[in-house]
């Protein structure tokens, strides 16, 4: 014990930090998605709070918002990791 008093541990070597990125290109999912969502639409009727609502201008406004979140980047930095989101 009294041999390490004195004594300067040398440095921990550095990690490699990961790095991921992913390109997720939502427009032909919202294609695929948007005829259901018309479909469905006139069920918001069935909430009583939403009566005096217009199902399809609703369908077509959720539409618009997740397509207003392209060229979105996302990122997560973490002390191991980096994650990059990008959102075409």
């Amino acid at each position: 014990m009294a041999a390490l008093i004195g004594t300067v541990m040398p440095p921990a070597p550095a990690r490699q930090r990961v790095v991921v990125r992913l390109w997720l290109p939502l427009t032909l999912l919202w294609i695929l998605l948007a005829p259901f969502a018309v479909l469905f639409a006139p069920l918001i009727l069935l909430v009583p709070t939403c009566r005096y609502l217009n199902p399809f201008g609703a369908a077509f406004r959720v539409g618009a918002l997740l397509l207003g979140c392209s060229g979105t980047i996302v990122e997560v930095d973490a002390p191991g990791v980096l994650v990059r989101i990008r959102i075409l």
